[in-house]
């Protein structure tokens, strides 16, 4: 049985310990800085958040997210990093 997953995907994996929203067709990310809804989560996508302008949640692959969510316990206080190795996105701290 498949369940309907957070953030970024569409499926849960069987065993996490993090809390998860479902994921519809309708569900979006607003990043149009314009938009009230700024850098948030969007279902559906507002009037005054451009699609150009925002990631539909959707189509992304689940299988990442689902061993991110198997490997997170919340109770240690995770932190992830996105960025690269160099350059002005460069994660100088980890």
């Amino acid at each position: 049985m498949r369940r309907r997953l957070a953030r970024h995907g569409r499926w849960t994996a069987a065993g996490t310990r993090v809390k998860y929203r479902p994921v519809a067709e309708s569900s979006w990310w607003c990043q149009d800085n314009d938009s009230r809804a700024y850098n948030r989560w969007a279902d559906p996508l507002p009037a005054d958040c451009r699609a150009s302008e925002s990631e539909h949640l959707v189509p992304y692959s689940t299988h990442a997210m689902t061993e991110i969510l198997r490997w997170t316990d919340p109770s240690r206080h995770p932190h992830i990093a996105i960025g690269t190795g160099g350059g002005a996105t460069a994660l100088a701290r980890y």
